[in-house]
């Protein structure tokens, strides 16, 4: 179930910088990374399966940026594991993600600079 709740919100939710909160990205079927790891959360939630929303950084085209993913509990191993509903990513998650804060934490704009990589 959660792949494939996963990929839905990856395929059907668009991408919108500005919306971040569940009800107006639902509304208008589009919002950023942290909508879509909380619609995607809280679809877990209501099947059961517990998950959080982790905050970090994503590399994505030279730059660090920041990016919001979800952690759903797969048992005592492996434990925690990443989706993320922005990239459909799910088995094989890649090493672009870097987490800084797990549950409801929320980044903050003057908290990270776009780090550039060479």
């Amino acid at each position: 179930f959660a792949k494939h709740a996963n990929r839905w919100v990856a395929d059907h939710i668009g991408f919108d910088a500005d919306i971040s909160d569940v009800e107006t990205a639902l509304k208008v079927v589009k919002g950023n990374s942290l909508a879509k790891a909380r619609i995607l959360c809280a679809v877990l939630r209501a099947k059961g399966i517990p998950a959080r929303v982790v905050g970090g950084l994503y590399f994505f085209d030279g730059v660090f940026m920041p990016h919001y993913w979800v952690e759903l509990w797969a048992g005592p191993q492996p434990g925690w594991k990443p989706v993320d509903p922005s990239t459909g990513e799910d088995i094989g998650f890649s090493a672009l993600h870097i987490t800084l804060i797990e549950g409801a934490g929320k980044i903050g704009a003057g908290q990270i600079n776009i780090i550039r990589a060479k």
